[in-house]
């Protein structure tokens, strides 16, 4: 979604108009009155035509070409009638003839090279027909008379914006944006400019401080949301994008955004919701609705559009290896294999990939498939603590003891400390008549999950060998079980 930023030079005749009045009551006419003072030579019969002209003001004609006559036939007679001009050049601003007015006010100028209003309206026309440069010069020109001048200084940096010279822009609105009583509109082209020249934190606390002024601006809160999302800020990120939604309804980019968002944060309702209202086109998309089913456990519509999202992008390995998730969820088994294959033949040496193959391999019981390819997958993270665990349990089955007890402990270690593990490494160390690990490993197991495993245990005494007998008969053993027995 491209940047829109507000320019606040924009000329049409109506609004010079409405900006620089015909009224001798105003500033701009002041400044024609305080150089009409000056000349107490004018010609009687330019002045008679500029009372003709000026009594028009407020009424149906005034702008209208009789008004114009007048003015013109003032400064015919009288060139140097600064006043006359001045008028004039407003008249053919308001109806359009900006070739008229640039001639009027270059006069103006030679006369009196210091009049700056004359210099703003001639920037104004300058931006109109896209001659940034020249537009550029008049300010600069303002601004050699009047340094302090903050409207202008503004102007000039969004001059700068729509020439795309943002390092020259920046500190020209940061200027501007440091005054007292700064507008809100300059702290929004602020932030486009620093934003443009990477200093988004700056960037961020300048849309920030335009949204205290006018919080329901749909595009600064969806930057501020987009710059609240790559810092990791993501509740915050959330409410400012949904007030972008708000007022930007029905768009697609903003609600998976927003979708996104909350399947980051696990709050996969709200996620589903708003990625619905996504551009279902997209893979990407279709791809984190069926995340967001996925997590809710709603297997058949995630593998629905894990599929779809395939359709769209066959090559994405992360859409695969999620595939499989679900179809091994279903107890797809061998579908879920495809899919994993798939995913690792994308992308080759994928840790999250080779783990979840060698998962259903072991749960079909191909051991010494799984037991490969989970070796693998440690070649890639030997930190893994739930790759140690599956494959010392692949190995347990194949009767490999101090294998497994190797990887039930280094899955202890990493961060896989399951009551399974536990259980297992009880059962290993009472085989090899190591009583005090088996019970203090048993004990562990019992003390986190004594509804699963103390039933396992009295269905195992029941049997007249048992991988218990170095430790069935201890007092150890029978307190520790009477324990937790209910």
């Amino acid at each position: 979604m491209g940047l829109v930023f507000l320019l606040f030079l924009s000329f049409s005749p109506l609004s010079v108009c409405q900006s620089v009045s015909l009224s001798v009551c105003q500033s701009v006419s002041l400044s024609a009155c305080q150089l009409f003072a000056l000349q107490t030579d004018v010609n009687p019969k330019a002045l008679d035509y500029f009372r003709k002209g000026e009594a028009l003001i407020g009424t149906d004609k005034e702008y209208s070409e009789e008004q114009q006559g007048y003015f013109a036939r003032a400064v015919e007679i009288a060139p140097d009638f600064a006043p006359a001009r001045h008028n004039l050049a407003l008249v053919y601003l308001k109806r359009g003839k900006l070739d008229a007015a640039l001639l009027q006010l270059d006069e103006l100028i030679k006369l009196d090279p210091k009049n700056i209003h004359a210099r703003l309206l001639r920037a104004d026309i300058w931006v109109n027909r896209d001659q940034l440069n020249k537009a550029a010069d008049e300010l600069q020109g303002v601004l050699s008379l009047q340094p302090d001048k903050l409207d202008v200084i503004e102007q000039l940096g969004n001059i700068m914006m729509r020439q795309k010279r943002y390092a020259e822009a920046a500190p020209l609105l940061q200027r501007v944006a440091n005054s007292p009583n700064s507008p809100p509109e300059v702290h929004y082209n602020l932030g486009l400019a620093l934003q443009d020249l990477g200093r988004k934190d700056e960037a961020l606390a300048s849309y920030l401080r335009f949204l205290k002024q006018a919080p329901d601006d749909p595009q600064a809160n969806l930057l501020a949301g987009l710059l609240l999302k790559d810092k990791g800020n993501k509740e915050e990120a959330v409410s400012h994008l949904l007030k972008a939604l708000e007022g930007n309804k029905g768009d697609t980019v903003i609600a998976e955004e927003v979708g996104n968002l909350y399947l980051d944060l696990g709050k996969e309702e709200e996620a589903a919701r708003y990625l619905a209202q996504a551009d279902l086109s997209s893979p990407i998309a279709l791809a984190n609705l069926a995340i967001t089913a996925k997590r809710q456990g709603r297997y058949p519509e995630a593998e629905k559009n894990f599929r779809a999202a395939l359709a769209k992008d066959p090559g994405n390995a992360d859409i695969w290896s999620h595939l499989g998730d679900v179809l091994a969820a279903q107890k797809k088994d061998d579908e879920a294999l495809d899919a994993y294959r798939k995913a690792l033949e994308l992308r080759p040496g994928d840790f999250n990939s080779l783990f979840n193959l060698g998962s259903v391999y072991a749960n079909l019981g191909r051991n010494q498939e799984a037991q490969q390819t989970l070796e693998q997958a440690l070649r890639i993270d030997r930190n893994s603590g739930r790759a140690h665990l599956y494959l010392g349990i692949v190995l347990d089955r194949q009767s490999l003891g101090t294998a497994a007890r190797n990887h039930y402990l280094a899955a202890i270690a990493n961060g896989a400390d399951e009551p399974q593990a536990h259980f297992r490494l009880a059962i290993l160390y009472s085989r090899e008549a190591n009583a005090e690990a088996a019970l203090k490993h048993l004990e562990i197991a019992f003390e986190r999950q004594a509804d699963k495993y103390v039933p396992m245990i009295v269905d195992e005494l029941k049997n007249v060998r048992s991988d218990l007998d170095s430790i069935r008969y201890t007092k150890a053993f029978t307190d520790l079980l009477a324990k937790y027995q209910k």
